[in-house]
């Protein structure tokens, strides 16, 4: 609903403008309960691009960009997702974290805090929201990363709409 994106969004605003204050929005339900259904709503409800990265099948060179060997300093390309949400204000859906390893949830921290990648500043209207499938606590707390994650997320459950999907399937 309307009601709801809004609400997010200013969930998602409001640490932009209070930036010692790194917590970003993560949907959390099982497959198919429409966490990546209420990001595409939420991208269109307030006009920004939405990009989403698969953490699960990503290498942490994916999120930061890859080095560009030559002769000389390093240079790194970045990726296109920093590309998009540096130019203009965009949503960045942080899919399947659950099952993210280690060194790419390293690399999202980063992103997370600091709302730049290699020195790109991404564009400030340009917003996280983070979304998986629930996890023992245990686990995914099991290392400072997820420890460090855990801590600058707000964990929104999202549940499957049974009202919908029972009149969907009448018809």
């Amino acid at each position: 609903t309307k009601q709801a994106a809004n609400a997010i969004m200013a969930f998602a605003e409001h640490r932009m403008k209070h930036r010692e204050q790194a917590i970003w929005p993560a949907f959390w339900g099982h497959t198919g309960a429409g966490k990546t259904t209420m990001a595409r709503e939420l991208a269109k409800e307030t006009g920004r691009e939405l990009v989403t990265l698969l953490l699960h099948s990503m290498q942490p060179e994916d999120v930061l960009g890859l080095p560009d060997l030559g002769r000389g300093p390093v240079h790194w390309r970045t990726s296109e997702w920093v590309v998009t949400a540096s130019q203009k204000p965009t949503l960045i859906l942080l899919d399947e974290i659950d099952k993210a390893r280690p060194e790419v949830i390293a690399t999202v921290l980063t992103a997370l805090a600091s709302h730049e990648v290699r020195g790109i500043m991404l564009h400030p209207l340009s917003v996280f929201i983070l979304a998986g499938q629930p996890v023992p606590p245990d686990q995914f707390l099991a290392d400072a990363t997820g420890e460090a994650l855990s801590a600058r997320v707000s964990w929104l459950p999202v549940h499957y709409d049974w009202n919908s999907l029972s009149t969907n399937l009448a018809v």
